[in-house]
């Protein structure tokens, strides 16, 4: 009898940890939906075949896609700084991608080819035509493999910041498919998704990892930050375990080698692998151009985005 009532004690104390965890889960997710710093009434939804992707379209002329970075708190806010200053002579489209921010975030495993084929079908049904691309961080490689796989999609390419070719390479381990099906589990997974993402951790990751001067980042951009990362019920844990586990590595050495398009990469100066990440790039192929941005890390569109303008309307 004693041991039937320690059992009923534990299923009932479970349950009621599990309760608990359940509903800090969704406070975390509602409390994050208010804050409003996505807000966005003028954008527009791609209704893509695995879920609806948040875009916006601004200005005139020959288009201009903007790719913001690969992770599980980007969105297209990344890009606030200078989407206005390319509409005055383009046709600016901005995304987030599938995931991210804005756009849906399904239950799946986020491979690279799912986003080539993101990529590709929003060029063809939403731009439908040839797009001059700048893209940042990690989505880098997404981008080249695109161009790589039909180079009549796009014109130049403006790599910010790419991903290391080394980093590409590495595809997921037993251990790390362990720790990805880990963050899918409905409750317990959504927990640890919210502890990695918590603003404190958030804070320190992104100002660390991106910035030169973290004292000048804007509470703001914090806080839209946090907010991309928990909207959608804090499923951009889907895409978090699938990023630890590697699964969205892609072969960019081989479409680094065969792209013709004219392509630049373009690095902050106070990043400690910029100069040889961007060196690593023009080894694989020659007529790539580099460009360093003083006084900016791993996000010069928002350190320094005047400098950056600059220096992509000279490729542009």
């Amino acid at each position: 009898m004693k041991k039937s009532n320690k059992l009923v004690s534990l299923v009932c104390l479970t349950a009621a940890a599990t309760g608990v965890i359940h509903a800090m889960n969704k406070v975390i997710s509602y409390l994050s939906d208010q804050m409003g710093f996505l807000a966005d009434p003028q954008g527009l939804r791609y209704n893509w075949k695995f879920g609806n992707i948040y875009y916006t379209k601004q200005g005139s002329g020959k288009p201009l896609l903007l790719i913001h970075d690969l992770q599980s708190y980007s969105s297209d806010m990344e890009w606030k700084e200078l989407a206005a200053s390319y509409a005055k002579e383009h046709t600016v489209y901005t995304m987030d991608l599938l995931g991210c921010g804005r756009s849906d975030k399904p239950a799946i495993t986020y491979i690279g080819y799912l986003y080539v084929q993101l990529l590709t079908d929003f060029i063809r049904d939403v731009i439908g035509e040839p797009v001059d691309v700048i893209t940042s961080g990690d989505s880098c490689a997404l981008a080249a493999m695109t161009c790589m796989n039909d180079s009549a999609l796009f014109g130049k390419l403006i790599f910010l910041s790419p991903v290391s070719i080394g980093k590409c390479q590495a595809g997921p381990t037993h251990r790390q498919k362990l720790v990805k099906a880990l963050f899918d589990f409905p409750i317990i997974g959504t927990m640890l998704y919210n502890i990695c993402h918590s603003e404190r951790i958030l804070d320190e990751q992104i100002k660390k990892r991106y910035f030169s001067r973290p004292y000048m980042v804007s509470s703001a951009l914090m806080k839209s930050y946090y907010q991309a990362a928990h909207s959608h019920n804090s499923a951009g844990r889907f895409l978090f375990g699938s990023l630890k586990a590697h699964y969205t590595s892609v072969a960019l050495a081989n479409a680094i080698r065969s792209i013709d398009n004219s392509m630049t990469v373009i690095y902050g100066r106070d990043s400690a692998d910029g100069l040889r990440i961007a060196e690593e790039y023009r080894k694989l192929n020659p007529i790539i151009e580099i460009q360093g941005i003083v006084n900016a890390k791993n996000l010069p569109q928002l350190e320094q985005p005047k400098s950056v303008f600059r220096a992509t309307q000279i490729y542009l």
